[in-house]
């Protein structure tokens, strides 16, 4: 394999056995041996030449002697040189292998550059670190000095100052610009080369990019250590809670952060080397610190809470009172021995004055709870009550919290059980608010309608931490706001009735008129006409009946209803209206049962017009051949007049209602004449008279509406 001269230079003059040195000494032996040996010869020979002892055959056998010992020597020298040669030649081709296997290694790159930065000869290993082929060097694109960055110009130029000086620069390192741009970082050696090579300086080049990559992140680690130990170390100085270390048998503070200072009038020179006895007796304290030096001497740490403790904290003399928690952790030494003992005190003093003002708030809040007529609980954040005030108390007739729980749950309706359960299954699930409406059993097994709101009180982290809840009986709202809805309901209604109510007399009088108008034209007799008159009469008086309604209602609600009182029987009353009802030939039977009855003092108009008026309902809502029966009696100084029908009932949850403007029992009723005002202004005529009405009924059964009056007092 060819090497580069320089190379080979360096090859023969540190290999003696090489064919370089077989050479030498051949040059040797030709130019000073043998010229020698010839001149020793000839010597002889002018020596015996001149002796006359010696003949020609003397001489000739001498000389013979002579040249055969010479061409013998000189074989013999011969061999040995060859000898020497292949020995040479075989050293040589060995040296010749180490060096292409040095040239050629995978770990250190070879280069022959000149000055002026031009590199004209590299191995494999050089071109692979540096990403150029070996093409790009035969062409000379390959420069060190345009592979070197700005930043390691300088360096560079102080290599070849060296270079200049010495022969040879002290090993730097630098990076390269590689050939796709990135960088690589190695460890160069240079020295001079023998002059009329076909470089200038040889350099040695180590690929050191992952040992420098290795070293920045030993130096970002080392970094990253300092600042985590600096934070550290800023974190327990300013951490909130005092913390001390002490060593030895005297437990001498060897550091105390600045809490643990703020709490003495020390700085931190004084507070060093101080003992736990003497720092105590400096501050005041009068705590006994023996359990602290049972630390030390048992390697037991010891913890405690509100500790009350008095000191000097500001070496004056006036005793601070505060409560601490405190931790008390020895340390140990990598034998395993105790060296000393870790205190971390945290002050828990305006903790115990919240404590105390929270007791004082929640006694307060007690007070406030039991006063006020809500029903107001608390729970954990599970969802498990925790309190009830008074006012479950009273509702559920029971003092102890868990039949309380119990009995809470117990009294939710049943038709809303699950949907309370629900809601508050879903509330403590999501943390959140909560409110609804349900009913609630009193102890006497009455149902009242109840407002709860639940409140979720959650900490600074967004974490409930109970909840507070109130139920507010709202049942007169609740029954009001019913009543308001069906009232409403039955404006509706009452337009929809009324309009037909109305429609139906005016139509028919205006047919009766029209038909009349014909008769009259056409010359039809008096008795055609008298009939369709009496149609009209009679539709003419359901609305003056209509209208009377309509205005009764008008001066009820205006308080303008005026009543002409009289003292009179109501069973009088019963048995006229009762007459004129057999006259109109219902199909009912009518039953009159009269006891012991005092008269009344009342508007006879008026309380024959509620009499009708029910009269007229238990007709109309009763089946055919059905009985009526009406009962007059006096009780307690009230006489009461019943009347009892065998219709269509009235559904127990609507009976509160029966006597609300334009109400209408049911569906069924909508078959029926009448606007549902009858009831109304018949309870409103009762109630001016200072008597109540009443109605007890039972739905495909019948019902009983009765009033009472007082009687008179003549």
């Amino acid at each position: 394999m060819r090497f580069p001269k320089g190379h080979r230079l360096l090859h023969l003059v540190l290999n003696k056995d090489s064919l370089t040195g077989y050479r030498e000494r051949v040059k040797l032996l030709n130019q000073y041996i043998l010229p020698l040996i010839l001149l020793a010869l000839l010597f002889t020979f002018f020596l015996f030449r001149n002796s006359d002892e010696i003949d020609a055959s003397a001489y000739f056998a001498f000389f013979l002697f002579a040249a055969l010992s010479l061409c013998g020597v000189l074989l013999f020298r011969l061999a040995q040189e060859r000898t020497a040669r292949k020995s040479a030649e075989s050293n040589a081709r060995v040296h010749a292998a180490r060096l292409s296997n040095i040239y050629n290694s995978g770990i250190i790159g070879l280069l022959y550059t000149r000055f002026d930065g031009v590199i004209t000869e590299a191995n494999d290993v050089f071109l692979d670190m540096i990403g150029y082929s070996r093409s790009d060097l035969e062409q000379g694109l390959i420069s060190w000095a345009d592979m070197t960055p700005p930043e390691y110009k300088e360096i560079s130029e102080l290599a070849l100052v060296q270079l200049r000086e010495k022969g040879a620069c002290e090993p730097f390192t630098k990076e390269y610009r590689r050939k796709d741009g990135g960088r690589v970082y190695v460890l160069l050696a240079s020295s001079l080369l023998t002059k009329g090579d076909h470089a200038e300086i040889l350099t040695y080049a180590i690929d050191i990019t992952n040992l420098k990559e290795s070293e920045k992140r030993e130096q970002a680690l080392g970094l990253k250590i300092r600042h985590q130990q600096e934070e550290m170390f800023r974190v327990l100085n300013e951490a909130p809670v005092a913390i001390v270390i002490r060593k030895g048998p005297e437990l001498a503070i060897e550091y105390a952060n600045q809490t643990a200072l703020n709490y003495t009038p020390f700085d931190r020179a004084q507070a060093a080397g101080t003992s736990v006895d003497a720092f105590h007796q400096r501050l005041k304290t009068g705590v006994d610190i023996t359990p602290l030096k049972n630390v030390y001497l048992t390697g037991k740490a010891v913890k405690g809470k509100a500790l009350p403790v008095k000191y000097d904290r500001d070496g004056r003399g006036n005793l601070t009172e505060g409560w601490f928690d405190y931790v008390w952790e020895p340390t140990f030494a990598e034998e395993g021995n105790v060296t000393g003992v870790a205190t971390f005190t945290f002050e828990v003093t305006d903790l115990m004055h919240a404590n105390a003002r929270l007791k004082a708030n929640e006694q307060h809040f007690r007070f406030i709870a039991d006063a006020i007529p809500h029903k107001m609980w608390t729970s954990g954040a599970d969802g498990v009550a925790t309190y009830y005030n008074q006012g479950w108390m009273e509702y559920l007739q029971e003092t102890d919290i868990g039949q309380l729980r119990a009995k809470a749950w117990e009294a939710v309706h049943p038709d809303e059980l699950d949907y309370v359960t629900a809601q508050w299954s879903s509330t403590v699930g999501k943390g959140e608010d909560m409110e609804m409406e349900h009913r609630l059993c009193r102890h006497d097994g009455v149902y009242q309608w109840h407002l709860t709101r639940v409140c979720a009180c959650k900490d600074e982290n967004g974490q409930v931490t109970m909840y507070v809840g109130s139920s507010t009986n709202i049942h007169e709202q609740k029954t009001a706001a019913i009543a308001l809805r069906l009232s409403n309901e039955k404006k509706d209604e009452f337009l929809g009735v009324a309009t037909h109510e109305l429609r139906t007399p005016i139509t028919s009088m205006k047919a009766s008129l029209q038909s009349l108008e014909r008769a009259a034209l056409a010359g039809t007799g008096p008795d055609k006409a008298l009939s369709l008159v009496s149609l009209a009469n009679r539709q003419v008086n359901k609305l003056t009946g209509i209208v009377n309604d309509l205005t009764d209602v008008s001066k009820i609600q205006s308080g303008k209803l005026q009543l002409n009182k009289s003292v009179f029987t109501l069973s009088d009353s019963v048995k006229e209206l009762i007459a004129d009802f057999e006259l109109q030939k219902t199909d009912c039977s009518f039953v009159i049962q009269a006891g012991d009855e005092l008269p009344v003092n009342a508007d006879k108009i008026r309380i024959d017009q509620v009499i009708s008026n029910l009269i007229s309902n238990a007709v109309k809502y009763s089946p055919s051949n059905a009985t009526i029966s009406i009962l007059v009696e006096t009780t307690q100084n009230r006489t009461v007049c019943s009347v009892t029908d065998e219709g269509i009932g009235i559904p127990e949850e609507l009976q509160p209602f029966i006597f609300d403007r334009f109400f209408r029992v049911h569906p069924s009723s909508q078959m029926f004449s009448g606007l549902g005002l009858g009831l109304f202004i018949s309870s409103e005529i009762v109630k001016q008279h200072g008597g109540s009405m009443e109605v007890q009924s039972q739905e495909g059964k019948g019902s009983c509406f009765s009033f009472a009056l007082p009687i008179s007092d003549l």
